[in-house]
Parts: C-alpha cells; sequence; structure tokens
C-alpha cells in the first residue's frame, strides 16, 4: 500500500469527541471521500454537496464504529451509499426549470468535470491520458466502481476494503470489476479512434449526428464500428492494461481551503452530539454549498498523496446494504437511513472556472483557489512522489508516494510521507561538488566558458527556489553533492525512459541502495520526484516546468506535505537535482537528499 492510513487511536480519540482528533480525522478522511465522489459523480452532480453529506453521515455514526481497525473500509461504504442517494435522487427528482439550467450548464462547460482536472492536476498524457479521457464513456454503475477501483490499482485501499465498501464477497467483487474493465477498454479505444488522425472515413459518418458528448449509449454504438472495421480494431494493439497504468497515481487534491471550509459546515470542531443534532436534513435536502459566508477560510487544507469500483447496486437492492458486512470482517455501524422526499434537492451547480484553466466545474465553486493556481509558470504539470528513508544507513520503505499536483497542474505535488524540522540559516549555496553548472562566471578557469545546458540551467534555478526556501526557514542551504547528482540522474532517466513517475523502477534498487552505490554515506534520505509538460525545448520552458513543480512541492500544507518536508528538512545538508525534457516534451525532475 502506497499511500492513505487511519490509526486506530485517532478514531478511537474522535468516537470519545476529543475535537482535536476529530478535526484530524477529517482532515484525513476527506481526500479520500474527495476523489471517491469526484470520479464517481463527474460534473454531473454537485460533488461538494455529496461530500458535505458523507462527512456529515460519518461523524453522526463514528460512536457506533465497533471496531477502529475498519474505519477505512466503512467511511468508504457510507461515501458509496452516499453517493447511490444522489444519485436516485438526482433520477427521481421532477425535471424543473432550474434542473434544465443546471443541465444545460453542464453542455456548455463539458470539460468540466472531474476527469478535466484529473488531466489538469496530474498533467497526465499518453495512454494514462486516454484511460482518464475513456471514464466519461462508461455508464454510472461502471462509474462508481471505478472510483473504488482506481484507488485500489493506485495503492490507496485494499482489496478487501474495495469488498467491504461495496458489501459483496470477493468473488462477486473480482466478476464486477472484470465487467467494468471490459467496458473501460473498449471506451479507450474509442477515444483513440477519435483522435487519430487520419480519421477514420465509416467512424466519421458514424458520429455524424453525435452531440460530442461522451456517453455510455455512443459508446455502445461507437464499439460495433470498431468490431466491425479493421482500421480502427487495430488501434488497440498497444493498449496497455490499466493497472499498470494506475499504479503509484496520486490522489487529486483538495482545493486550497477546502478542509476549513468543510470544518465550519459539519461542525467537526464540536462534539459528535452537537455534528449529530446538525443533521435533520434529508438525503435531497443537502445544505447549500454555494455560502460565501467563509472569506477567511485558512489555507491549511490537505493535499493528497496518491487515487478508485463502483458499488451502485449491492445484493440488497438498488442502494445495495448500508454497510459492509462480511463473512471475516468485523460489524460495522449502520448508517443512519433517512427517508427521501421527492423533489425537494436543490439544484445542482455546474460553476465556471477560476484561474489559468478558466474552469473546474462544480469543482470550483467556492472561493478557494486548486493548490496548483499557486504557481503561475506551470500549467500543464504531473504528479509528484516524496518519500524518506532514515536511519543506519540502510534503505528503509517508502515513507509515502504521490503523483500529485499540488501545483500539480499547476504543478506536481503529490504527498506523500517524509519528515522534517529546523536547521540553520542562510540563502546562499555552498559550493561543493555538483553535477550542474553554477551560474557564477569564475565558475572554472577555462579559455572558454560553455554555457550550462537547459536541463543543467533548470537544476540551477530549482537548486536556488530551495535553498530561497530554506533560508525563509532559517535553515542552512544544501550542498551539491557528486554522488546524489549521480543517483538522481540515474533515476530520473529511468522514469523518462518508460517506468513512468515512480521511486522504484523495475530493475532498480531502492533509494537507499541506489545513494550507497553512488558513494553517498548516509544515515537519513529522501527524494522527491514530479513530471509535467510537455513543454518548448528552450531553457526557459523547461526551467520554468521544473521550477513551478518544485515551488508546488513547497506550497504543499500539512498533513500531506512530504515533498515540502524533504526540502525544508533540517536533518538533509545534501541534494543531487536532476532535470531532463524527453522527446515528448515532458520534463522529468529528482530530487536526491541525504545527511
Amino acid at each position: 500500500m502506497v499511500g492513505w492510513s487511519v490509526e486506530a487511536g485517532l478514531v478511537a480519540a474522535a468516537r470519545g469527541g476529543r475535537q482535536e482528533a476529530l478535526d484530524e480525522l477529517v482532515g484525513q478522511s476527506l481526500p479520500l471521500v474527495y476523489n471517491i465522489v469526484g470520479r464517481a459523480l463527474s460534473g454531473r452532480a454537485d460533488v461538494d454537496d455529496v461530500v458535505q453529506e458523507t462527512m456529515l453521515r460519518v461523524l453522526r455514526g463514528l460512536p457506533d464504529l465497533r471496531d477502529d481497525s475498519a474505519y477505512r473500509s466503512w467511511l468508504a461504504a457510507v461515501t458509496m451509499n452516499q453517493i447511490r442517494r444522489h444519485t436516485q435522487a438526482r433520477a427521481n427528482a421532477p425535471h424543473t426549470h432550474e434542473r434544465a439550467l443546471d443541465e444545460l450548464a453542464a453542455v456548455a462547460d463539458p470539460g468540466a468535470d472531474f476527469e478535466d482536472l484529473t488531466l489538469t492536476q496530474l498533467g497526465l498524457s499518453g495512454q494514462r491520458r486516454e484511460t482518464v479521457e475513456a471514464t466519461r464513456w462508461l455508464d454510472q454503475d461502471d462509474r462508481e466502481l471505478l472510483s473504488l477501483w482506481w484507488l485500489v490499482t493506485a495503492g490507496h485501499l485494499t482489496r478487501t476494503e474495495l469488498a467491504g465498501a461495496l458489501g459483496l464477497d470477493p468473488h462477486h467483487v473480482t466478476v464486477r470489476v472484470g465487467r467494468m474493465k471490459a467496458q473501460l477498454e473498449g471506451a479507450r479505444l474509442v477515444v483513440r479512434a477519435l483522435a487519430a488522425q487520419p480519421g477514420c472515413p465509416e467512424l466519421a459518418r458514424t458520429v455524424h449526428l453525435w452531440d460530442g458528448r461522451p456517453s455510455a449509449l455512443w459508446r455502445k454504438r461507437l464499439a460495433r464500428h470498431m468490431r466491425e472495421c479493421g482500421r480502427c480494431g487495430a488501434l488497440g494493439a498497444d493498449l496497455v492494461p490499466p493497472e499498470r497504468l494506475l499504479v503509484g497515481l496520486a490522489l487529486i487534491p483538495l482545493p486550497v481551503g477546502y478542509l476549513g471550509w468543510l470544518l465550519s459546515r459539519v461542525g467537526a470542531g464540536d462534539h459528535l452530539a452537537a455534528a449529530a443534532d446538525a443533521l435533520p436534513w434529508h438525503p435531497d435536502q443537502a445544505p447549500d454549498s454555494h455560502a460565501t459566508t467563509h472569506p477567511s477560510v485558512p489555507a491549511h487544507q490537505a493535499t493528497w498523496a496518491s487515487q478508485e469500483p463502483h458499488g451502485p447496486h449491492g445484493p440488497q437492492g438498488p442502494q445495495g446494504p448500508h454497510v459492509p458486512q462480511t463473512p471475516q470482517g468485523p460489524h460495522l455501524p449502520q448508517e443512519p437511513q433517512a427517508p427521501r422526499i421527492p423533489g425537494q434537492r436543490r439544484p445542482t451547480s455546474h460553476r465556471r472556472a477560476v484561474g489559468g484553466h478558466g474552469r473546474f466545474g462544480p469543482f470550483a465553486g467556492k472561493p478557494l483557489l486548486l493548490a496548483a493556481a499557486a504557481t503561475a509558470t506551470v500549467t500543464a504539470a504531473v504528479g509528484a512522489g516524496a518519500l524518506l528513508l532514515g536511519g543506519g544507513g540502510s534503505p528503509g520503505a517508502p515513507a509515502g508516494l504521490a503523483a500529485a499536483t499540488g501545483t500539480r497542474t499547476h504543478s506536481a505535488a503529490a504527498q506523500p510521507v517524509s519528515v522534517a524540522s529546523s536547521a540553520a540559516p542562510s540563502p546562499t549555496r555552498s559550493p561543493s561538488a555538483s553535477a550542474s553548472a553554477s551560474p557564477s562566471p569564475s565558475a572554472t578557469p577555462s579559455a572558454t566558458t560553455v554555457p550550462p545546458s537547459p536541463d543543467q540551467a533548470a537544476a540551477e534555478q530549482v537548486l536556488t527556489v530551495i535553498n530561497q526556501a530554506r533560508a525563509q526557514q532559517g535553515l542552512a542551504p544544501l550542498q551539491l553533492s557528486t554522488g546524489l547528482g549521480s543517483s538522481s540522474t540515474a533515476h530520473n532517466q529511468r522514469m523518462a525512459t518508460g517506468c513512468g513517475l515512480s521511486h522504484d523502477c523495475p530493475g532498480e534498487a531502492q533509494l537507499g541502495s541506489r545513494e550507497s552505490a553512488a558513494g553517498v554515506q548516509w544515515s537519513n534520505a529522501g527524494e522527491n520526484i514530479g513530471t509535467g509538460g510537455p513543454v518548448s525545448d528552450t531553457t526557459s520552458g523547461i526551467a520554468g516546468m521544473a521550477v513551478g513543480l518544485t515551488r508546488s512541492m513547497l506550497a504543499e500544507q500539512p498533513p500531506d506535505d512530504g515533498h515540502r518536508k524533504n526540502i525544508l528538512s533540517p536533518d538533509f545538508h545534501h541534494v543531487g537535482i536532476a532535470v531532463m525534457r524527453d522527446s515528448s516534451g515532458n520534463v522529468w525532475l529528482t530530487q536526491d537528499f541525504s545527511n
């Protein structure tokens, strides 16, 4: 498991009504809920409403949780049940004028959905991008299943928790996942065929009446063409299994201030009884998420590190079981049932966006900026991961991995686990063996000065940004290390040439062993990685992306600030920075640290 965990002790303290524990539990749970709901509902529903309703139900049902270690599975189950309620309420609601306006807004801005946000935040390209786009073509049932299966594949939930969240036995889950993957495979082929240049003439005639909006109905129509057309069918010959594409992929980070806003709405800081009293609403009467009574929303929200199968129809009917119940699993508290009142659902809102991309749909309705928007120089970044090892010079287990985009799309910032603290001040970079050229004119006594390559210049700028941030915290500057430069460069090349964003590439030693092999003596070691693009093959383009990724890491907020902790750790004194642009124009960044 790469990602998400909640300590049983924290759950117990929250059940006991401790305010600090409640706040922390909500903060740790919110990224998972946000990603499940976002991917299951996309832009077709008010994600903020469902997230808020889910967290209210979690707070209300928490005192009845009998096994604190079962919290994760129970949280996912509550989330899925709320998604089902919301979907059914929307389907059963009368077709009012306000609802028609909402649907019209969705048509006017078809890209304002969670898939668009995923592509922007994680800066995905190639088959990863095609896979995300393909999810738009799935049936609602498959979207819901995908929202959990995605998390399992990326390493944030276990298969046991998946089965528990769906309330199904493992065999039934396997069958349903298999069907969903088959539909996803067909949708990926549709996405590829529609984007092919030159396009298929027969396909063009088939889509003549298509309105341009992905849907399950049109996926089925186009799938028939794919089966009959040798030209289009051959496009799927090199499709990589989605499990390989999604492994280690980060969660979409919360918008800045989202956690503070939610805590103010659900009253997590009050006693559980107060939170329960705040829940007299019906599933169709979600509290208004448009409220603007939060001008001072705290910006200490979490960017989560690391992101989901379905579950709309369980064995007990369309809503499925309210609580997962497996033969081996612990008893979980029944989620509160409230009668549905048809027609009382307040209109959903498909909001227009703020900032660079101009649209983030339902994810930009509050006075909150996406974490990525903090870096104006990065417009299509991808993900990042942070890793921390400690103790005795032997490789440790990854503290965390993420492909986020803290600015993630804005820049990739993920948030894995790393640790750090304070040390000595000094904004200046100390002269030490370096893999990158120093901008100083007196760097070498040679007759002619060779200008640094764009990659080297980018690494120099990244180091400057890092040491400026350390100086602001009263920390000594990091010194470039030849050994760390070698280890970071080797790993960066592996990622860029096929491994993808990962701390552990096939056939490669773990971080500690890599640094030791490069001649580095360490008792504490860390690594940050990121990628984004495409950018132009210029110093400004490459450096802009590398610096943007680094600034997004520095912009992370606790507790999801693994990259930031590595950069600002008082335990680290040396760094190796590798930057490279691949043939597709994507920039890859690796920062290796040691004491």
